[in-house]
């Protein structure tokens, strides 16, 4: 029972960090593209 509870956190943690690295690269692309769309607007 000890591995389930295990692998219950440890796939958790993945979920969290896989959603914080993808939060993160789509804060960079519309930092850099959305200034882009400011100037062009």
């Amino acid at each position: 029972m000890d591995y389930v509870y295990i692998i219950f956190i440890v796939g958790i943690f993945l979920v969290i960090y896989a959603v914080y690295q993808a939060t993160k690269s789509m804060l960079f692309v519309s930092k850099t593209y959305g200034y882009n769309y400011l100037i062009r607007f």
